[in-house]
């Protein structure tokens, strides 16, 4: 039974002093109309953008252990993408206090009788990973309760039977990222390039590209995606022209005063767009003359 009246104010969610809230449906109604829309849109796996376009309904709420003073829910929805309904199973925990975890994963400020939390996105913690891979090791099943889907934790045949709990969760490394979600990748073709370093090309329909550029140019358009392409700063890198010692301009290079054997090509400047000056004497000849690299 509902114990206080359920109000979602100054985007804070109101919950009842009971176990079982997420089970309540006015909660669901609330969780379905208001706060998973928003949420979703802005969350990086799914694929839709459009909150006002996004309604999920929820089909489950599964209790899923206990950690730090709050139940673990697995919460199972539906949702129409593109004519096609999908479902979900998103894992939910409400973190008392000053949450630890990073503003993508807050999905909204709950209130339960004076203590204030956050409504979390538990995928990534570390303490729900140990406990998934914990029912994983011994074939946990959970049995629906008020209509609830039984839940059966069944490991694979590469399933790695370590024990223990992960000291911290790594997200996958590639080269490349399939995802034609752009949500990441503030940068626009045209834009000046404020950074030098390695950046990622986010593609508005194909896998995602690495490349290097350098300050002070403009991020290019994409001949297939065209305005559409957008980038991403991986890491910060500055270009050896940005350093005052190796900043040489052709005014004052002279060239003549410059042996011909050079293990190292000699940088030209901006106006030569940081190519290099090198010996390109071939076999049988005797004189040397400029080139690019």
């Amino acid at each position: 039974m509902v114990t206080r009246a359920l109000t979602l104010q100054h985007e804070r969610l109101e919950i009842p002093a009971q176990s079982d809230w997420l089970m309540i449906p006015e909660i669901q109604v609330v969780l379905e109309r208001d706060i998973l829309p928003a949420y979703l849109a802005r969350a990086r796996w799914y694929p839709g953008r459009n909150a006002n376009k996004i309604s999920p309904a929820i089909t489950a709420a599964i209790p899923f252990g206990r950690m730090d003073d709050t139940d673990i829910w697995l919460t199972a929805f539906e949702a129409a993408q593109d004519g096609l309904v999908h479902r979900y199973l998103l894992p939910l925990l409400i973190e008392w206090g000053v949450s630890r975890h990073s503003e993508p994963f807050h999905i909204v400020a709950v209130r339960q009788e004076g203590r204030d939390g956050t409504l979390i996105d538990a995928a990534t913690d570390r303490l729900f990973v140990s406990t998934l891979l914990q029912s994983l090791r011994c074939r946990f099943r959970i049995d629906g309760i008020q209509q609830s889907p039984r839940l059966e934790f069944l490991p694979g045949a590469n399933f790695m039977t370590r024990s223990g709990t992960p000291r911290r969760i790594l997200p996958i490394k590639t080269e490349q990222s399939n995802s034609t979600d752009q949500s990441d990748c503030p940068y626009s073709p045209g834009e000046v390039i404020s950074q030098s370093g390695l950046y990622e090309i986010c593609h508005r329909d194909e896998p995602r590209t690495s490349v290097i550029l350098t300050v002070n140019g403009f991020f290019p358009f994409c001949r297939k995606c065209e305005g559409r392409v957008r980038y991403k700063l991986l890491q910060a890198v500055p270009h050896i022209s940005e350093d005052p010692d190796f900043n040489e301009s052709p005014d004052n290079l002279d060239i003549e005063m410059l042996p011909h054997k050079q293990h190292f090509p000699l940088q030209l400047g901006l106006t030569h767009g940081f190519r290099f000056w090198q010996d390109t004497t071939q076999a049988g000849t005797e004189s040397s003359e400029t080139g690019d690299l």
